[in-house]
């Protein structure tokens, strides 16, 4: 019986936490998509510079079994922060605040693994790439693909969690 109860409280939180999610991936990849298009053209050295080294501690802690969710976040100021506009650096500072809310924080610790990180490190190189050639299209693109990425490696885990 208390498997049974187990498995319905699970079944129950895995529906909760996709419609709880579903806006935030939506409109993050709307407003990250634009603002990464825009970091194409807006960017200074110093904003490509602090995408790098968000990059590198991503890498750096991976390379040591860490999640790197701050340098993860970091490195989506730094596009943010590039296009100078206060409404879309707060609007996506949000969008992280409530990624980090103590819901996605206990889901990210029990679903996020090293594996999918090397992904998103490579999700995000594609990303700086284009923002660094000044390719607001290529950018918008890569951002969209990191985000699609991101949703469908996050679902997963809720489809795995559910057979189990």
């Amino acid at each position: 019986m208390l498997f049974r109860e187990e498995s319905s409280f699970f079944s129950t939180m895995i529906g909760v936490i996709r419609v709880v999610s579903a806006p935030f991936f939506s409109s993050g990849q709307q407003v990250e998509g634009e603002t990464a298009a825009l970091a194409a053209v807006e960017a200074k050295r110093k904003h490509i510079g602090a995408m790098g080294k968000a990059i590198s501690a991503m890498r750096a802690e991976t390379n040591h079994g860490v999640v790197g969710m701050d340098a993860d976040r970091d490195f989506h100021a730094a596009i943010v922060e590039s296009t100078g506009n206060t409404v879309l650096i707060e609007t996506v500072q949000r969008f992280w605040d409530s990624r980090l809310s103590p819901l996605y924080t206990r889901l990210g610790d029990h679903f996020e693994t090293v594996e999918s990180w090397r992904r998103a490190i490579a999700e995000h190189e594609e990303v700086y790439a284009a923002i660094k050639a000044h390719d607001p299209n290529a950018a918008r693109s890569a951002m969209h693909n990191h985000l699609d990425k991101s949703h469908s490696r996050f679902s997963a885990s809720w489809r795995r969690a559910k057979a189990s």
